[in-house]
C-alpha cells in the first residue's frame, strides 16, 4: 500500500493501480481495498471500483466495513437501486446507522422519496448527528417542497460535519429554489472547495454564475465539471 501511495503522490495511477491490485489480491484490509477503490473512482473507472469492491466482499462477506465498501461502490457507479438492495440486506442482521443512512441515500437517489426519508431517520435515531443521514432528510424534503424542514436538516448536518461538500451542494441548491442568490453561491463554492472533483458542485456553481450574468466564470466552473472524475451530464 505504501507502494501505491508513493505512486499516487508522483503522479503514475497505472503504477499505482497496479500496486493497489497486488495487495487485494493478496488479501489486504477493507482499507487498503477502499483507497483501491477511490482511485479507480477518481479515474471514472466506477464499473471496475465496484468489481474490485464486490470481490473482497465476497471474500468475507461477514465483514460489515467490506459490505458497506461494496454498497459506497455501487451507489457512487449510479446503481442506487442495486445499493438500495444490498443495504436493505445488511440492515436486517447489522442495524447501525451507517447501514440505515446507505440505505436512505440510495433510495433516494433512486426516486423513492418516502422510503428514503425512512429510512434515514431510523439511521437518524441510532445516530442523530449522522451527517450522511441528515443530508438525505434535506434531499427529500426539498424535493417534496419541504424547505423548512429541510433547512433545518441542513442546520443540523453542517453542525455536524461543517466540511461535508454534499451537504453545502444541498444548502446552495436549497437557497436557490428560496431565491437566495448569496447563499446559494457561497455555499457551492464551498461545495467545490472541500470536494474539488465532485462534477456536480462545479456544474451547480456554473449554472449559479450563469443565473447572475457571470459567463466566463460559469464556462469556468462547466469545464471543472467536465473534467473531473464524473462529469455532469449537462455541462457540455
Amino acid at each position: 500500500a505504501a507502494a501505491a501511495r508513493a505512486a499516487v503522490a508522483a503522479g503514475d495511477p497505472d503504477g499505482a493501480l497496479a500496486r493497489y491490485q497486488d495487495a487485494t489480491t493478496a488479501g489486504a484490509s477493507t482499507a487498503i481495498v477502499a483507497e483501491h477503490v477511490a482511485l479507480l473512482e477518481r479515474l471514472g473507472r466506477t464499473d471496475d471500483a465496484v468489481a474490485v469492491a464486490a470481490a473482497h466482499h465476497r471474500a468475507d462477506d461477514e465483514r460489515l466495513d467490506a459490505a458497506l465498501l461494496h454498497g459506497e461502490a455501487l451507489l457512487a457507479a449510479g446503481d442506487a437501486d442495486g445499493a438500495a438492495r444490498l443495504a436493505t440486506r445488511l440492515f436486517a442482521h447489522a442495524p447501525t446507522a451507517a447501514v440505515a443512512a446507505l440505505r436512505g441515500a440510495a433510495l433516494v437517489q433512486a426516486g423513492e422519496l418516502d422510503a428514503g426519508l425512512a429510512a434515514a431517520r431510523a439511521a437518524l435515531a441510532i445516530d442523530p448527528r449522522d451527517a450522511r443521514a441528515l443530508r438525505t432528510v434535506a434531499t427529500a424534503q426539498r424535493t417534496q417542497g419541504d424547505l423548512d424542514a429541510a433547512a433545518a436538516a441542513l442546520d443540523a448536518g453542517l453542525a455536524a460535519a461543517p466540511r461535508d461538500a454534499g451537504l453545502w451542494l444541498e444548502r446552495a441548491l436549497l437557497a436557490n429554489l428560496r431565491g437566495d442568490a448569496a447563499t446559494a453561491m457561497a455555499s457551492a463554492q464551498r461545495a467545490t472547495t472541500f470536494a474539488p472533483d465532485d462534477g456536480t458542485a462545479w456544474y451547480v456553481l456554473g449554472e449559479l454564475h450563469r443565473l447572475a450574468g457571470a459567463t466566463d466564470d460559469a464556462h469556468a466552473a462547466y469545464g471543472r465539471s467536465l473534467a473531473s472524475p464524473r462529469p455532469h451530464p449537462k455541462a457540455a
